[in-house]
């Protein structure tokens, strides 16, 4: 089979830029996301004639059973677009795992050999060594009068510093098998200058669970370079983890009634708790199929009561919680106890045949630092949910396909046993993803770039409205572009007093509330309408499910003030 060229170097490249935040670049999310959809099709199309020659080559294509049940569960997400209850929440990270599966068929074409993972982990290697340099220069401040750590909300490409933090679990790993299993100084040097990388990367982020975390990693590692025997691992382990356990609770108690130590209580550990009691009883009312991908944060706030301090912290400090910061239980909520059950599945399925791989290996390989990556990964989620980040989803997804190619190398002799024929299941599977796959990234691009580019170049009602009602037509379960129209009309009639312009808001908002449930922002909109109605008790009232808690809380106290303002004295002849 042919190279893959610069498609796959391309497309390793580009992993990072999966939901980043950076001020300079000016990428929409929608925009990064299908950049790597566009590049993981090339990789695909470029494959097929190889893959359609009945040769030996073509044969050695296969799709392990761990990666099936992976692209099962990848598969179980996407479709909750279909039954999602708020698609605009859902449609991007649907859009997401469709483009995994596409970029584990596409490894599992171009990549079957060790030198092939080898290289692939200095490539990802050498980026993170510059994605940490840059965030270093972002968040180290090096005037001449001073050296400090400024706190910067985006280091490098991420969104936030726990983002940035789960990078760093990923690749510390990483970074030192290349430094340990290279004898070549010039390349020894460079990878060890990988290693200093993350590690600063570490104390950049500053954060106590990544820090642990990489605490742990790095322990694992001298552990297994010493060859320390597994049960003395596990024991020191069993120790380890009930000294901490015994620390915290004796801080627990050192520090109660310390100001500072329950403010970062309130701050990092109630919520959690908070969101943890919520996600329960939205498994109880949402058990097989869940809400929809990414929709635990909009359907949270009905579950906890408005009065509690918790509650009240949380409207006041944070805007809503983007997830459940926990993934197993985000999994739960948003995909059902069928997704949770593929997901435990593949991780029975990875973990079970990756531990044999390590045990069974002569020759130190990359086998344990890859598992140990993925692991450290998994254990930041156990209180948080950095899956929710584009890049690392798709970073996570990389290290399991390459430990595949490990297992599959090790404990199979297809090199040498290659018939001639076509891969009949392998190609059929590509087949498939680039026709529904393309399709679907085809519609999610086109459907982002006319919401979030296209309309705000034509800001005049008349040209906007034929871009809103396309962009609804790309997808019939979204409400998005209803209240934009919905936002236009009632802007329009403000400044023109056309009389139809309330009417045609109000119709927007009704067929937004038709397609999407638990829709705060139609009501703040219907509020609007109501108040240049002079309905003043209709406006307030609608403002109560997004005052009550949630995103919107900031914008219905503003709305509150208005009518506050602006509502005349009480007088039953004229209030309707």
């Amino acid at each position: 089979m042919r190279r893959p060229g610069l498609f796959l170097p391309l497309l390793l490249i580009s992993l990072p830029l999966v939901g980043s935040h950076n001020t300079y670049l000016q990428w929409q999310h929608g925009e990064t996301n299908s950049l790597v959809a566009l590049l993981v099709i090339l990789l695909l199309v470029s494959a097929l004639p190889s893959l359609l020659k009945p040769s030996a080559e073509s044969r050695r294509v296969r799709v392990s059973p761990t990666l099936m049940i992976l692209i099962a569960f990848y598969a179980w997400v996407a479709f909750g677009y279909f039954y999602s209850v708020r698609v605009d929440l859902s449609y991007e990270w649907s859009i997401h795992h469709v483009a995994a599966i596409g970029f584990i068929l596409a490894l599992a074409v171009w990549v079957k050999e060790p030198r092939q993972v080898d290289r692939i982990l200095w490539i990802m290697g050498t980026l993170c060594m510059a994605l940490v340099l840059v965030a270093g220069i972002q968040m180290i401040d090096l005037s001449i009068s001073r050296f400090q750590l400024t706190h910067n909300e985006y280091p490098s490409l991420f969104e936030n510093v726990n983002f940035f933090a789960g990078y760093l679990e990923l690749h510390f790993p990483l970074a030192c098998y290349l430094w340990l299993s290279n004898r070549d100084g010039k390349k020894k040097y460079f990878a060890a200058g990988i290693v200093l990388c993350a590690v600063a990367g570490f104390f950049l982020a500053n954060k106590v669970w990544n820090l642990f975390v990489g605490s742990i990693q790095c322990a694992a590692i001298v552990l297994y370079v010493y060859r320390v025997p597994v049960k003395k691992v596990v024991l020191g382990g069993v120790l380890a983890g009930t000294a901490g356990l015994l620390a915290a609770a004796a801080g627990y108690f050192y520090f109660q009634g310390d100001p500072a130590a329950e403010k970062w209580i309130l701050g990092h550990v109630t919520p959690r708790l908070e969101y943890w009691k919520g996600a329960l009883p939205m498994i109880m009312d949402h058990p097989w199929i869940g809400t929809g991908p990414f929709t635990f944060g909009l359907i949270f706030p009905t579950y906890v009561s408005p009065e509690s301090a918790v509650t009240q912290y949380l409207t006041e400090r944070i805007p809503f919680p983007p997830h459940a910061h926990q993934l197993f239980l985000q999994t739960a909520t948003d995909s059902g106890l069928v997704g949770l059950g593929l997901f435990l599945a593949f991780l029975f399925v990875f973990y079970r045949k990756g531990i044999a791989w390590i045990r069974e290996s002569d020759a130190p390989g990359p086998a344990f630092y890859l598992m140990l990556a993925v692991t450290g990964y998994l254990l930041h989620n156990l209180i948080d949910t950095l899956w929710v980040q584009g890049s690392l989803f798709f970073y996570f997804t990389l290290w399991v396909v390459l430990v595949d190619v490990g297992v599959r190398h090790h404990s199979s002799g297809e090199s040498s046993e290659a018939k001639p024929g076509v891969a009949r299941g392998p190609v059929a599977l590509i087949f498939g993803f680039l026709l529904a796959g393309t399709w679907a990234q085809y519609l999610y691009f086109s459907y982002d770039r006319a919401l979030r580019r296209e309309v705000f170049r034509h800001p005049v009602i008349e040209q906007a409205e034929p871009i809103l009602n396309r962009a609804a037509s790309l997808c019939p379960r979204c409400d998005l572009p209803y209240l934009m129209l919905a936002s236009l009309y009632t802007s329009e009639y403000q400044r023109t007093r056309r009389p139809d312009g309330l009417s045609k808001a109000e119709t927007a908002i009704q067929a937004s509330l038709a397609v999407g449930q638990y829709n705060n922002e139609a009501l703040l909109l219907l509020s609007d309408i109501r108040m240049n109605q002079g309905r003043w008790q209709e406006a307030r009232d609608l403002l109560s499910p997004p005052w009550k808690f949630g995103k919107n809380h900031a914008q219905a106290v503003n709305r509150l003030r208005i009518i506050g303002r602006d509502r005349p004295p009480k007088n039953p002849s004229t209030e309707k």
